[in-house]
């Protein structure tokens, strides 16, 4: 267990920024990005890190969701998180003008922070959501974890301040905005205005649900937008509660609706401010590791998620499956004959027939030639258990597919759960491999500087030295290799992460060379 090196209290509902910077007529200067997300005309689908989407579910103002923001093995290790630290829930509150703590019946969830930068993943999660609106990693607050059982919500609130309501006598008024005093007028509540802060302003909200809950259970609801969001495990929910001007945009009151008993929903909260927050950051943070083959988490029995909550499969192991069509009154079946990232995937069909498709569209569809998948191996992820392979043994209409892992266990899967868990054919991956080695220039290859490196495992051993932005340089080894995750690498200080090729060929330290031997 690692020892705490420096650990500066605090509290994300509390007390926020820093006192010299108390200034609650400033205007923050608003990124490029963030501007193009929530400024710029209705909200449009945009591309993030690793192929990620942000997919917009609301326009003026801009609302979106990403699927699949965190990984299953993040998930895993907020869940290792949690557990060791479950003792230091405390009650959810908000804070006045003043910053005293207020404990109310409005928010009756609990809640625990996050020492900042103190974990991989943590930093990994933080520089993702800075990416994601234009922002320095130094500009996210300390993630937040809330917790909501038993009845728990958190009636309608502001991100950014405290939000007013100022009910009027006026029958029959129309719903409206007032831009000037950063008001929206409601026909049913009054008038409701945002008061800012005296401390950091909450630019971007990205409230991450961290497990699946039924159509209608602890919903995220707007109700001066008229949009509600259903809890989906590792999907992002994304929203700025400024407007362009820097003033607070009141229509994005939001609140969490019940959670009755019986469920449990657990959450994250990643606030981006104006102001940095690298004064809370901290170099360790003491997080005992789940022993194997323990009892799993706190998170992990809630992680059960319904087959379309699957991450996507790899591209390439869509190649060669045959899918049926309905045009009308006939169906038509389909192979996939190619896969490219502008157009997606293409569709053939009989006739010379062809289309392209995106990979959501095609996973819709169902199956021609279920049996041709037998023998296709798979690769799963069992919350708080890892990552096992397998192989598909056997297919009926009845029980769907038989797969059998690698660990001797077995399980039925449904068409829909089976196609995001196959694995490329080797064949299909060499082919690609060897297409793209012929297109390349031999200029080219001999620049790359990963032309000449032997063998994936044979960097298995070998220590790395890697520069984390404003937390400094951390050193470890690579522990494993695996041909869908990549490069494991366990850090000196107890910190893991999976990498690429390419940015492991950065970030590896010379061997040392025997004494005796000459270089």
């Amino acid at each position: 267990m690692a020892e705490l090196a420096r650990l500066v209290e605090y509290n994300p509902d509390g007390k926020r920024g820093l006192l010299n910077r108390r200034d609650p007529s400033r205007d923050p200067r608003i990124p490029a990005r963030m501007s193009d997300l929530f400024h710029s005309g209705a909200a449009r689908e945009h591309t993030c890190a690793r192929g990620r989407r942000l997919e917009p579910i609301h326009s003026d103002p801009n609302v979106y969701t990403i699927r699949h923001f965190l990984s299953p093995r993040e998930l895993d290790r907020l869940d290792e998180i949690l557990t060791s630290r479950r003792r230091a829930f405390k009650q959810s509150h908000t804070d006045s003008d003043d910053t005293a703590l207020i404990l109310g019946a409005e928010r009756t969830s609990s809640s625990l922070a996050l020492p900042k930068g103190s974990d991989a993943t943590l930093r990994a999660i933080e520089a993702r959501a800075a990416e994601l609106v234009g922002l320095p990693p130094d500009h996210v607050e300390p993630l937040q974890i809330v917790h909501y059982a038993d009845g728990a919500k958190f009636d309608c609130h502001h991100d950014l301040g405290a939000m007013e309501v100022k009910r009027r006598r006026t029958e029959g008024a129309k719903a409206e905005q007032h831009e000037e005093k950063d008001t929206i007028w409601h026909e049913h509540e009054g008038e409701v205005t945002v008061r800012s802060p005296a401390g950091a302003r909450r630019l971007v909200t990205i409230f991450v649900y961290l497990n699946t809950l039924p159509e209608g259970v602890g919903h995220t609801r707007f109700p001066y937008i008229g949009l509600s969001v259903r809890p989906r495990s590792g999907m992002a929910l994304v929203f700025c509660n400024v407007k362009l001007s820097g003033q607070p945009d009141a229509r994005l009151c939001h609140e969490a609706c019940p959670v009755p008993s019986g469920s449990v929903k657990f959450g994250c909260n990643i606030w981006l401010t104006d102001v940095t927050m690298q004064a809370h950051a901290v170099e360790a943070v003491p997080i005992r590791k789940r022993p194997a083959g323990r009892t799993p988490g706190l998170l992990a029995p809630l992680l059960q998620i319904e087959h379309d909550d699957f991450p996507p499969p790899h591209p390439l192991a869509l190649v060669s499956v045959c899918f049926r069509r309905r045009v009308g009154a006939r169906g038509c079946d389909g192979r996939v004959a190619s896969y490219s990232a502008r157009r997606g995937f293409r569709l053939e069909y009989e006739g010379r027939e062809a289309e392209d498709m995106e990979m959501e569209e095609l996973l819709k569809l169902p199956l021609a030639q279920p049996c041709a998948l037998v023998g296709r191996r798979v690769s799963k992820h069992f919350p708080g258990h890892g990552v096992f392979c397998g192989v598909i043994e056997a297919y009926s209409e009845e029980h769907g597919f038989s797969v059998r892992y690698s660990d001797g266990d077995s399980e039925d899967m449904p068409p829909a759960q089976v196609l995001r868990c196959l694995c490329p054919e080797k064949a299909t991956t060499k082919r690609r491999k060897a297409a793209h080695r012929e297109a390349r220039p031999t200029e080219e290859s001999e620049r790359s500087p990963t032309a000449a490196l032997p063998a994936s495992r044979a960097l298995v051993g070998r220590r790395v030295r890697k520069l984390f932005r404003r937390y400094g340089f951390f050193e470890g080894v690579v522990t494993s290799y695996d041909r869908h995750t990549g490069f494991h690498i366990k850090y000196d200080d107890g910190d893991e992460e999976d990498v690429g090729l390419a940015e492991l060929c950065t970030i590896l330290s010379k061997p040392e060379i025997p004494s005796g031997k000459k270089s």
